[in-house]
Order: C-alpha cells, then sequence, then structure tokens
C-alpha cells in the first residue's frame, strides 16, 4: 500500500507545473464561467425575473453559510510549510463569516416569501449523490474496466478501486433509491434532489473530462 508520506514526497510525479501557469487557467476559469451560463444569457437577453435572482441566491446560500468553516478546517489541516496560506485562510475565514447575511437581507428585500435557507440545508441531498455515483460505477465499471485493464496491461488486483465498487456499487444505486423512497419527502425535496443529481453528474463528468485533458 502506498505510505501517505511517499505520496506526499513524490506528489505522485503525474503532473508538474508553475504559478504562472496556474495563475493563467485561473484566469481561464473565471472567463470561462460566462461561456454556456444560463444565468448570464438571461441578463444579456434582459430576460432575468426576480423568481431567478431569488432562486440563485437560494443556490449559493450554502455555499457562503458554509464557507468560513471550510476556510477554518482547511487551515488547521495545513502544515507549518504552508504557513502563508494557513494564516490566509484564517483571515478568509473571518472576512466571509457574515456574508450569508447579505444573502437574507436581499431576498427579504426584493419580496422573497419562500423559507429561511438557513433551515433549508440539504443533508438528504448526499443520499441523492450517493445513488448517482453508485449508479454510474455499478453500470458503468463492469463496462470500461475490463478495456482499461487490457488497454493498460494492468492485473484486476491492481485496479481495485474502480473493480470493487463497479462489482459492489451493480446493487447500492437501487438501495440508495429504496432509501430514499422510504423517506417521507415533500415536492419540494424531490425537486432539489433532482437538481443534486444533474450537479452531481456534471461535477463528476467534469472530474474525469480534466483528468485526460491536454
Amino acid at each position: 500500500m502506498l505510505e501517505y508520506g511517499d505520496a506526499i514526497n513524490q506528489q505522485l510525479e503525474y503532473g508538474h507545473a508553475t504559478m504562472d501557469q496556474l495563475e493563467n487557467e485561473i484566469k481561464k476559469a473565471i472567463q470561462g464561467f460566462e461561456k454556456n451560463n444560463l444565468f448570464i444569457d438571461k441578463i444579456r437577453e434582459n430576460d432575468l425575473g426576480i423568481e431567478d435572482y431569488h432562486r440563485i441566491l437560494l443556490g449559493v446560500f450554502s455555499q457562503v453559510f458554509m464557507s468560513s468553516s471550510s476556510f477554518a478546517l482547511a487551515s488547521a489541516s495545513l502544515g507549518e510549510k504552508y504557513q502563508i496560506a494557513k494564516d490566509y485562510l484564517l483571515h478568509h475565514a473571518e472576512e466571509e463569516k457574515s456574508h450569508w447575511v447579505w444573502i437574507l437581507n436581499d431576498l427579504a428585500s426584493t419580496g422573497y416569501k419562500g423559507p429561511d435557507p438557513r433551515i433549508m440545508q440539504f443533508p438528504i441531498g448526499r443520499l441523492c449523490m450517493a445513488a448517482v455515483l453508485e449508479g454510474i460505477s455499478g453500470s458503468l465499471g463492469p463496462k470500461y474496466g475490463p478495456q482499461v485493464m487490457t488497454m493498460l496491461k494492468i492485473a484486476p488486483e491492481f485496479m481495485q478501486f474502480f473493480k470493487s465498487h463497479g462489482e459492489l456499487d451493480k446493487g447500492h444505486s437501487q438501495e440508495v433509491l429504496d432509501a430514499i423512497r422510504k423517506t417521507e419527502l415533500t415536492g419540494y425535496e424531490y425537486w432539489k434532489l433532482i437538481g443534486v443529481a444533474k450537479n452531481t453528474s456534471e461535477l463528476y463528468k467534469s472530474i474525469y473530462n480534466s483528468a485526460v485533458s491536454r
């Protein structure tokens, strides 16, 4: 088994980049955000409604509400080598800690009548993520796993993660769906879960695409 320390020291030797390259990619990511962005398209077409505005505020609320905690946790996880980043994460956590209040104020001042987003945190969405990911693994692992082993000339025991997941997850997706089905949910909660399912698929597809991009 690969030791964690060895992995960190070796950096897995799978890639190398520079600060200039990183900065360039960040710029590209920021600039690319406008492309195929329905929200921005609505602004450009003068077609944005107040409900769209409310939905985007609600959509980003969880990230904003939890951001200070995640920044602080990231800071606590960094060693002395990363002291500058460690200190800045704490500084940023402090700076961001009340920005969620702005969202509440904006919602209230523009006629939003829905539930308080603080009580709309959606942990059951994690179960929906599992349904999607277990389904992808269970259906695509057996389909593409053998091809990958042949192509890379590796034995099944050297593909434990994908192979084992592919085998174990065949029934897991249905089990997760059964757990959701047996839970009393509202129509709104089902609607939210549909969004989680779509976002999970797109997120993980982007991870795979990024891994093999040239």
